[in-house]
């Protein structure tokens, strides 16, 4: 019986060894997905600035040749 319990407690280790780093491989995965999410995040923020600043400026430029493009009559 001794045996027997030896080697499934050497099973269980095996198992559990493979566990561990399966899950160690998942949580490395995770963080670069993580990252990437933060990555785009903050790239999707910077477009959407750069975004407003153009609409900013194109409305501008509007209300300038607005002014500009009066008739001379």
């Amino acid at each position: 019986m001794i045996a027997m319990a030896d080697g499934t407690n050497d099973l269980i280790d095996a198992v559990m060894k493979t566990v561990q780093a399966r899950s160690g491989n998942i949580a490395k995965g995770l963080r670069e997905v993580r990252g990437k999410v933060r990555a785009s995040g903050t790239t999707i923020h910077d477009v959407r600035e750069d975004l407003h600043a153009l609409e900013t400026h194109v409305e501008r430029i509007a209300r300038r040749l607005d002014i500009i493009d009066v008739p001379a009559f």
